[in-house]
């Protein structure tokens, strides 16, 4: 039996054929069933040397971190022959270089390589030329100012990231070599002030495109150049003011669309023409004010649209006939109404978010299309009605939040619909009293909040269908033994102080 488990004991070293420095290094050593892993903090180059001659077998990863900031360029005796590693992170350097023989030792089997928040000028093409089996590159935060041509030629790339540097110039040929391979791509962080369509379109791969935070306000078609596999794009916190008509035709597979953060006014009515496989855009934060109606008809997939946090009046039919959408913000606008077309044939909508507008009427007929509707954000508007059938088809909604508007009162049977809802939130209004029969169809109902009213006045037995309520927040002045109608202890009530 004792055999039995020293086998079991050494077997993942046999199966890994690694083992960690026999003796303890400044350098903490994990023996993990997909290998070892090393990290050395504020080593040196010749304790770095050290601890590798002393590793047996393959190192699955290498992190260094703070390296010796005398050390600028990187050289090829750091790593000891044999040295075999998968995966090398040196982050936190001095390094401005690496010598062109550097990487010699471990460029058999090494797959990713990070060389982060350093200070390389210029993408290290000679000394990575070599590296045949790597897959991943990682440059964030070094200060590379431009990529010439033929940067990474040589590198079978799947992935590579040159987030934070001081990228101005990218050559027509920087990435060539990689178009069979590159499908993700990180450019975030840094200067661009074009959009590098003509470097990216022989990236016949490329299905993610990082660009955010640089200075970019349009992008170039010239009538031939595409991305036709590109599924993700991030243009966030640039500084595009308009969206031209088609202006995405080069890149017709895009499901995922982001342009937050910009300084955008227009959106041309066919803006995005071409994209008939987008699943979800954003353009919050930007300065909107106006969307045609047609603005997304060509967009039958659409999912999700974030348009928070723009100046936003009108939006009749500018959400209507998408069969796809599920979510909507446009939370932070300026938006008037809710008018009867505004939503008709999106049947599959699940959320709303409305709050903080200038609502003062929402039409009877809004909500008919909308079966599948479980929240609905109406907070800080200027509403003072609520129509009797405006949630016919709600069977499905949970939480309704129509706080912070300016609702008087509240018509028994406006609620007779939404038996499912459990959150319903109306503080903050001015309601004067709650009647008999308003709140009797919310047998699931969970919170109800009616804080901050008027309310001078509650017929007996108005809370008496409320079984499921676990919280209640209610603040009035002149209130019957509603406690006891709804089963709740003074405990489980919010209330104003004199009341418990």
């Amino acid at each position: 039996m004792t055999h039995v488990l020293l086998l079991l004991l050494w077997l993942p070293l046999l199966v890994s054929g690694s083992s960690c420095p026999s003796s303890p290094t400044s350098c903490p050593c994990y023996n993990f069933e997909d290998g070892l892993f090393l990290e050395c903090p504020d080593a040196t180059a010749h304790i770095l040397r050290e601890v590798l001659l002393q590793v047996a077998g393959p190192v699955q990863s290498l992190s260094i971190y703070g390296l010796d900031a005398q050390v600028t360029v990187l050289q090829a005796e750091l790593f000891p022959p044999g040295a075999a590693i998968r995966h090398l992170q040196i982050s936190h350097s001095s390094l401005s270089e690496l010598a062109d023989d550097s990487l010699v030792e471990i460029q058999s089997g090494l797959e990713s390589l990070s060389l982060v928040s350093g200070r390389l000028k210029q993408v290290p093409q000679k000394a990575l030329s070599g590296l045949k089996e790597l897959r991943a590159l990682d440059l964030e935060g070094n200060d590379i100012t431009d990529l010439p041509s033929y940067s990474f030629y040589g590198l079978h790339l799947t992935k590579l990231n040159l987030k934070g540097n001081l990228l101005q110039k990218t050559s027509e040929y920087a990435f060539a070599g990689l178009e069979e391979s590159l499908n993700d791509l990180e450019l975030a962080e840094n200067k661009l002030r074009i959009f590098p369509m003509a470097a990216l379109r022989r990236l016949e791969h490329l299905r993610s495109l990082r660009m955010a935070w640089n200075e970019i306000g349009d992008i170039p078609n010239d009538g031939y150049s595409r991305l036709g596999a590109l599924l993700f794009l991030d243009l966030s916190s640039n500084n595009f003011e308009a969206i031209p008509s088609d202006c995405f035709h080069p890149m017709p597979a895009l499901r995922t669309l982001s342009l937050y953060y910009n300084a955008i006014e227009t959106v041309q009515h066919d803006a995005f023409l071409s994209l008939l496989e987008l699943e979800s855009v954003d353009l919050s934060h930007n300065k909107i004010v106006f969307l045609d109606g047609a603005t997304f008809q060509s967009n039958k997939k659409l999912r999700t649209v974030d348009l928070s946090h723009n100046h936003i009046h009108y939006i009749s039919g500018v959400f209507a006939h998408l069969p796809e959408l599920r979510e909507l913000f446009l939370s932070e606008n300026n938006i008037l109404e809710v008018p009867a077309d505004a939503f008709t044939d999106s049947a599959l909508l699940t959320v709303i978010y409305l709050q903080q507008n200038a609502i003062r009427r929402v039409d009877s007929e809004a909500l008919l299309s909308l079966p599948n509707l479980a929240q609905l954000h109406l907070s800080a508007n200027y509403i003072r009605t609520i129509p009797k059938d405006w949630f016919t088809t709600s069977n499905k909604l949970t939480s309704l939040s129509l706080d912070g508007n300016k609702l008087e009162g509240l018509e028994p049977g406006t609620f007779r619909h939404v038996n499912s809802l459990r959150e319903l939130r109306l503080q903050n209004n001015q309601l004067v009293e709650i009647g008999r029969g308003v709140f009797d169809p919310l047998p699931a109902l969970l919170e109800l909040h009616l804080q901050n009213n008027l309310i001078s006045s509650i017929e007996s037995g108005s809370f008496r269908s409320l079984q499921s309520l676990q919280h209640v927040n209610l603040q009035v002045s002149a209130i019957p033994d509603y406690l006891r109608l709804i089963g709740t202890s003074a405990d489980q009530c919010q209330c104003h102080p004199g009341l418990k």
